[in-house]
């Protein structure tokens, strides 16, 4: 894809309720404006944090992990700023070949992540991603095409390979036209494992055992194994559903603050 080049204006709408920040992005990569929520520990501004960015499933929004989580409480408890961003109902975390203007990854990278930087106290050593269902997808693809600007990378029944979606005939289409195994390559997540090889970065992976998507979780994991790479697999009783992820995503902050405590060791 040809780069893009635009005038990015930042539209601002600050609301200041527990430490939540929220603001409005408009880009030249995206057909409308991006709506982030940012949650911070109460003394982040002292203090340099790892900051975590949390990717939410289809047809949910910016505001969806907050009635998963409570995010304040996650923020404060595992000292983390903890950034939500919308991906406009199902861009796939990717730039789509077929719509124009759904280039999400390239907002990511280019426009969310430096924004992030520049207006909040954050360590950028120390920077993890993580997501639910599309997210876990949308997590594990920025990571793997994008390694080096994170620490670890975490999915809680994530379409980690996309032939494994119920949506291949519907969104994923006309995102990326007609299912072909070859086309479809570069945009699943499963594709780029080989990335991990040299960096060796912590992965954490977890899905329900009556989830749909697990078979596509197992094979992603059996394939990180054959490639010898640092992968965390957890298997639980659960759907595909907020009541599983709700039991779940605890253990993917848990997993991550022990590698900061490495860190800071």
């Amino acid at each position: 894809m040809k780069k893009i080049i635009s005038f990015i204006v930042f539209t601002f709408i600050i609301t200041t309720v527990f430490a939540q920040k929220q603001f409005v992005l408009e880009s030249g990569y995206l057909s409308k404006p991006d709506t982030i929520l940012v949650y911070t520990p109460d003394d982040y501004k002292t203090v340099s944090y790892p900051v975590i960015y949390l990717l939410h499933g289809y047809s949910a929004n910016y505001k969806s992990w907050n009635t998963v989580i409570n995010l304040k409480s996650y923020s404060q408890k595992y000292k983390m700023v903890i950034v939500t961003p919308d991906a406009l109902y199902d861009s796939w975390y990717f730039d789509s070949p077929q719509i124009k203007k759904s280039n999400y990854e390239s907002f990511f990278i280019h426009d969310l992540m430096p924004k992030i930087e520049n207006e909040f106290n954050i360590d950028k050593s120390l920077c993890f991603i993580d997501g639910i269902s599309m997210g876990g997808h949308g997590a594990m693809y920025l990571f793997l095409r994008n390694i080096d600007l994170f620490k670890a990378v975490g999915s809680s029944s994530g379409v980690l390979n996309l032939r494994c979606s119920g949506l291949r005939n519907s969104s994923l289409k006309n995102h990326l036209g007609e299912y072909d195994s070859i086309k479809w390559a570069p945009y699943t997540s499963i594709s780029y494992l080989e990335n991990n090889v040299e960096k060796q970065k912590p992965m954490i992976v977890d899905c329900g055992i009556q989830d749909h998507l697990i078979d596509c979780n197992r094979e992603f994991v059996n394939k990180a194994n054959s490639l010898n790479l640092p992968i965390m697999y957890v298997e639980r009783p659960g759907v595909h559903n907020s009541e599983y992820w709700k039991k779940s995503i605890w253990i993917h902050f848990e997993y991550f603050s022990r590698i900061i405590q490495n860190e800071m060791n």
